[in-house]
């Protein structure tokens, strides 16, 4: 690797870093306390959603609960196996 590519490297990295320690300066001295509560306006989500889905050709179309079962089986989720429940479970108790 040549010196003038480790060192690009490098000033990205000081870079990145520098950006680190802007967040954390900004971060609330208290533990766990949070600075703001922020909310998100829903209508203008699902108005950035639908454009999203829209450039990317995806036209959803609400399925009811079988057919979702159906879906889910077809990829291979044993709904015996409890997967995804074993999983949240084990994030939980970390």
């Amino acid at each position: 690797m040549e010196k003038t590519t480790i060192l690009q490297y490098l000033s990205e990295l000081e870079r990145k870093l520098a950006e680190l320690r802007r967040a954390v300066e900004r971060m609330p001295e208290e533990p766990g306390a949070p600075e703001a509560v922020r909310f998100v306006d829903k209508r203008a989500l699902a108005s950035l959603i639908a454009r999203s889905f829209r450039k990317m050709g995806i036209q959803p179309q609400p399925v009811g609960a079988e057919r979702l079962q159906e879906l889910i089986a077809a990829c291979g989720v044993e709904p015996e196996a409890n997967a995804f429940s074993r999983a949240i479970i084990a994030l939980r108790e970390g």
